[in-house]
Order: C-alpha cells, then structure tokens, then sequence
C-alpha cells in the first residue's frame, strides 16, 4: 500500500507544481448511512469501511448522508438519499421525506437536497447528478475557480464521462488510494467523530417517544440526524480534519505517517480511539425526557408523495411535489364522494321505482285471498262502488256482497 500513497503524493504534487491548492479550492464528501437496527438502535455505517462489528445485526436503511466540505471550514452543500417503493413503471418512487422546520435566530444550513432510490443508497446515476448539482453550485458561487474533490474510490464514484466533464468546468476529482480513506479522508477525521457523537446524544429520546408518547419514530431521528449535521460540521471541526489528515495544509510526511502507522498497527491510543469512533458502525440510542417530544416533532416535516426515481431535488421542490399530489389526491377524493352521493341517488331512485311498481301491481290484482289474476281492462271484472281500490275478477266476482257488508258495518 505504500507504493500506492508514494503514487498518489506524486500526483498531487505534481498537479500542485502546475496550479496552486488554495483553501478555498480543497473540498472532501464522504457518505455514511444511517438504518434502524432490529433491536431498535440506530446504526450508522461509513460507505466502505469496516462492517465486523454488524455481524448478525439485522437493519433498515433511515438515509445516506453526504456531507461536501471544503478545507476552509465550510459546508458547500448536504445530499440525502432516501429509501422508496417504485411505481408499476419504475420511472416514480413513492418516499416519505422529513424535512427540517429551519427558525429565525440560528445558523442558515447549507443548501441540502434529496435524492430517492430503492435501497436508500447512492447509486452511479443519483450519483453522477450529486456531482453535477456541486459544479453547477460552485460555478455560481465561484465563477472561474477550479476545483480539487478528493474522495474514495467507491464504485458509483469512478465515472469517466463524469471525470471529463468535472475537468471541463474546472473540478478535478483525486482519488485516495484503495481501502487507505480511513486515514487519507478529512471527514473520516474529526468532522464524522462529531457527527456521530451528536446523532448518538440527539437521537436518545426517539425510541423512548415512540414508546411512550406514541410520537413518530422517524420524524424523531431526521429531527436528530439534522441537528447533528448542524451542530457537528463545524468551521474549527472540518479544518482540524483536513489538518489532520494532511490533505490541506498539504503535508505529504504526515499523510506517510498516517500510512505508516496503519499498516503497521502501531496508531497512537488517541488516534486509534478517534478511528474506532468514526469508523465503528453501532451506537446506542440513549433514552431522554418525555417533555422533548413535542418540540422534536416540532423540527421537522414530514411529506410522502411520488418523486422522479434516481433523482435530486431540493426542499422546496418536494414541498410543490407534495401540495401539487395532495391537491390531486383531494381533487380525486371530491369525485369519488361525488359519484358515490350519485350512485346513492340512483339507488334510492331505483328503490322507490320498484315500490311504486310493486303497489301499482298490488293495485290492479284481484282481491280474493289466493288469487293472482290481475287486472288489464279485461270483461267481467266488478269494482266496488264505495273504495275504488277492491277489485274481483270474473271468477270471484260472487263475492263483493260480503266486502261490501263491511261498509255497512262501518258505516
């Protein structure tokens, strides 16, 4: 592995000597995963970095986070992939998206979007439109500047149409050397340490919530995992990682020392307790007070609706997405009630229709007990002179003397 890191600090410095790496034009992402584990914890796991501590561990995908930093201290943009069951046709994904409720008086988030395939992961295409999003935010945000994107060498990443079309708008993605970005990546240092203490201190109360308060178990870990991204990527944070790693300032000694001392196991107490926190892939939810809840639920928002599948989308547009759906939903609702109101009608109608049929037939049959014969302006038929209604055919005609003894008598 050290005749790969010699190749890679070879190639940086080379590409150094043609044009200067400023800190503004340094910037690392990483994505990490954050799932539900069968025991209900929450775990989180760095793409590509040692799983042995999950074994036997079953869990559900929450999100994938990708956080893009730059070695000033900032936070360029935040990308979040969410799990969704596709349409029939495959081309739309049906996705629940928790969304933060950003309030007046703290620190303005960088600008976040939303990707959605079926595992939650990223994948080459959402990934290829992640990259094209961040050339188009830093053409805008810096015009004319190039651009140096150091990451790992997941497989999504390593696409060569996308690695011309980043160097013909001056982003030249550099790649660590392979299984080495525990200790080459800036956000595998500092920064993810302080993202997954805050998520583990953030998140305790989710679990207890929906136990107790019956509160919303997802919308509690988004409120977390946000506060987490907010409070962790921090300028002091994200500039200690790059320090450290030896990315910005570029230090090529320390980035050997890093590589010496890994593949050799001798890592420092301190570095090797930082490592373990950062690449350790469960952390156990904490439980906090019940009285949280409400203002936890109160952070976010939560949208389920249909989105174009392996895309990205920021906020706002889920947001439209959502009315847009939900507006359709009622308008769809409205015309069932309507055609339900309307079958009603013609039901009740059709009742009345055979109730009048059924007295009108009762009307014109013969009202000697037994008999079905039925009245059709026919001969020999006797009508009673006093109740229009009492009808006798031909055949008991003989007998309206006695019904009409029963008028007498009531008379």
């Amino acid at each position: 592995m050290m005749d790969e890191v010699e190749v890679f600090i070879s190639s940086v410095e080379a590409a150094q000597k043609r044009y200067a790496f400023r800190e503004g034009t340094v910037v690392n992402y990483d994505e990490c995963r954050v799932c539900y584990s069968s025991d209900g914890q929450l775990v989180m796991q760095w793409k590509g970095k040692e799983r042995s501590n999950l074994q036997g561990t079953k869990s559900e995908t929450l999100c994938s986070f990708l956080p893009f930093v730059g070695a000033d201290g900032t936070v360029i943009m935040s990308v979040y992939i969410l799990k969704g069951k596709p349409n029939d046709s495959e081309d739309e994904i049906l996705a629940r998206v928790v969304l933060p409720n950003e309030r007046e008086g703290k620190r303005v988030s960088c600008p976040r979007f939303y990707g959605f395939t079926e595992t939650g992961y990223i994948n080459e295409e959402v990934f290829e439109k992640v990259m094209h999003k961040f050339i188009e935010l830093w053409k805008l945000q810096h015009p004319g500047l190039h651009v140096n994107v150091f990451v790992d060498q997941l497989w999504s990443h390593i696409n060569v149409s996308l690695i011309k079309y980043g160097i013909q708008n001056g982003v030249y993605l550099w790649f660590f050397v392979s299984n080495a970005s525990h200790f080459m990546q800036p956000l595998d240092s500092t920064p993810n340490v302080h993202f997954k203490k805050n998520v583990r201190s953030y998140c305790g109360d989710a679990v207890f919530e929906n136990l107790v308060a019956n509160a919303d178990l997802r919308s509690a870990l988004f409120a977390a995992v946000y506060k987490a991204e907010r409070d962790s990527y921090t300028r002091a944070v994200i500039k200690d990682g790059f320090l450290k790693t030896g990315i910005f300032p570029w230090d090529a000694d320390k980035i050997r020392e890093n590589a010496r001392e890994n593949i050799q196991g001798k890592i420092d107490s301190k570095v090797d307790a930082e490592h373990r926190n950062a690449t350790e892939a469960m952390t156990t939810v904490l439980r906090m007070y019940l009285d949280k809840a409400k203002e936890t639920n109160s952070s976010v928002r939560s949208r389920t609706s249909w989105v174009g599948k392996n895309g990205l989308f920021d906020p706002q547009q889920l947001l439209e997405y959502a009315e847009q759906q939900e507006q359709e939903k009622k308008r769809i609702e409205e015309e069932k009630e309507e055609k339900r109101q309307e079958t009603q009608i013609k039901k009740r109608q059709r009742e009345e229709a055979k109730e009048q049929q059924a007295e009108a037939r009762r009307k014109q049959q013969c009202n000697f007990e037994e008999c079905n014969m039925h009245y059709y302006d026919g001969k020999g038929w006797i009508h009673c002179s006093q109740c229009d209604s009492f009808k006798l055919c031909p055949k008991h005609k003989t007998h309206l003397s006695q019904h009409e003894r029963t008028h007498e008598q009531t008379n």
